[in-house]
């Protein structure tokens, strides 16, 4: 059909009924390899679908393990092989790699089952490879998670596992992995990892851009509303005006899978970001689209409730903001002046030794003061909205 249509006459009128049938499924199969097979090397040939050896058979077949799709731009100082990859997956992986080294680019065609080859950010990526040139892998996906290359998982294949069983579970429309705040760029508490407190998952209405899964309709109506101009910064406010800002059990962060957002690559000391196009104006870009299609810039992030696991029984706690110093994982710091006593508490919630900022220093009027994250040691962020 489309593109790769050809014709087909089959005569068979003499043929008793159930030959008949035979007849025709032969002549169709006869058929349909050739045009199967000249159709993925078209693709190749125009850089949609790297294929060789067995990924041409394996690309006939476009679902992916458990209909779970892990999708990243990746570059040469990933991590993701060793993090990523393994023999229990409940998935399969579509690498788009934007880099120059041949070596580098095989190890990841034979690690994922789907690669390519082109330059530009994740979304732009996701947008223009996986949703407008392979939609037969897209409409097999019940689910896509859509990581940064170098986001990684304490442990492995088996958190990954786990977001996608969770996800199901708990009918999630869009969630994402916990973040170790002592390791990690963290952007929004929202995300930061509980270490204590039981908690199994949290529902709030931001999850950050770096580590969405999505269900497929979720990242249809994402996707519908994005802009190529998006690189990054804004991706995660876009996600919540495509799919609702108020569904208070429609999105989560799961406390039981903990990763890591590095701060820079350790092989570089700098952050792939940079390599991109008009990367340090990325946040205008999306203050004006934003506009443009009336979407919010920015907003206020909630912890509507969380899930605990107590002794093997689930129970859900809705977050009471005037009891916060008991439950650090509520804050509201677009309402809130937390008393300083709260300190403890939230430090203890971070899980960060060195915890350091005082009151004054953290908040300001009620908010969180600007650039907070520079005022936490262990967490210091180079750069807002990566």
């Amino acid at each position: 059909s489309g593109k790769h249509a050809g014709t087909l006459s089959v005569t068979i009128s003499s043929c008793p009924s159930h030959l008949a049938t035979m007849a025709l499924f032969a002549a169709l199969c006869a058929f349909a390899a050739p045009v199967a097979a000249a159709a993925l090397k078209s693709d190749a040939a125009r850089g949609e679908l790297d294929v060789s050896g067995s990924q041409l058979e394996r690309a006939v077949d476009s679902e992916p393990k458990g209909r779970h799709l892990i999708f990243t731009s990746a570059g040469d100082n990933s991590g993701l092989l060793e993090n990523w990859v393994g023999p229990n997956a409940n998935y399969d992986i579509f690498l788009v790699y934007y880099g120059k080294n041949d070596t580098r680019y095989a190890m990841y065609e034979r690690a994922c089952r789907w690669t390519t080859r082109v330059t530009g950010s994740k979304l732009q990526n996701l947008n223009a490879q996986l949703y407008q040139k392979r939609m037969d892998i897209f409409l097999k996906s019940d689910y896509v998670f859509v990581l940064d290359d170098d986001f990684m998982f304490d442990n492995g294949v088996k958190d990954i596992n786990k977001m996608f069983e969770y996800s199901r579970k708990y009918n999630l429309k869009i969630s994402m992995p916990s973040v170790d705040a002592s390791r990690s760029v963290l952007s929004h508490f929202v995300t930061a990892h509980q270490n204590s407190n039981n908690i199994t998952l949290a529902y709030t209405n931001f999850l950050e851009v770096n580590s969405m899964l999505f269900t497929q309709q979720a990242l249809r109506n994402f996707l519908e509303k994005y802009d190529p101009s998006i690189i990054g910064f804004g991706g995660d406010y876009l996600a919540f005006c495509a799919n609702g800002y108020y569904a208070e059990r429609d999105y989560a962060v799961i406390h039981e899978v903990v990763a890591v957002n590095p701060r820079v690559r350790k092989a570089t000391g700098k952050r792939e970001l940079h390599k991109l196009k008009d990367w340090d104006k990325r946040a205008e870009v999306w203050h004006n689209y934003a506009k443009e299609i009336g979407c919010k810039p920015v907003y206020g992030k909630l912890v509507y409730s969380v899930v605990r696991n107590l002794d093997g029984v689930e129970q859900e706690d809705t977050c009471v903001h005037k009891d916060m110093c008991q439950a650090p994982w509520c804050f509201d710091f677009k309402k809130i002046d937390p008393p300083s006593e709260c300190e403890d508490t939230f430090a203890k919630a971070l899980g960060v030794e060195d915890y350091q900022p005082s009151h004054p220093q953290l908040f300001v009027n009620g908010t969180l003061a600007d650039r907070w994250w520079t005022r936490v040691r262990d967490a210091v962020k180079l750069e807002y909205g990566a």
